[in-house]
């Protein structure tokens, strides 16, 4: 029978004992967001990897899209994609209604979730 050469190191296994546990694992986390595949936006597939800082290219169908270091999608990016969304359903709803009142007062009907609560969005 064959064991495992690394229990809990994983990836970073490769660094032995040095440069302490909690730095080891803070880029074991790092190093498996940026060798993972991730799915592509434009066709669908889970062929989307890390070439370089920031860059990202689907196999799939040869686009190369900008990102983040280690993930394709950062956190802020998502945020920011959120509020659009939201700012776009209210420009929606508002221009229908043809209202110039505050945002808060035309609200949509099919995004009140979205607005209400940021964790169901």
């Amino acid at each position: 029978m064959v064991n495992k050469r690394t229990k809990k190191a994983g990836i970073t296994g490769k660094y032995g004992v040095r440069y302490g546990a909690s730095l080891r694992k803070t880029v074991k986390k790092m190093e498996i967001s940026q060798h993972a595949t991730y799915t592509c936006v434009f066709c669908g597939k889970d062929s989307i990897k890390r070439v370089a800082t920031g860059i990202w290219h689907c196999k799939a169908c040869k686009k190369t899209v900008a990102g983040g270091a280690y993930t394709l999608n950062t956190a802020q990016v998502r945020l920011a994609r959120l509020a659009r969304g939201k700012l776009l359903c209210l420009r929606q709803v508002c221009d229908a209604f043809e209202c110039q009142a505050a945002l808060s007062v035309c609200r949509p009907v099919g995004c009140a979730s979205a607005l209400d609560d940021p964790a169901a969005a």
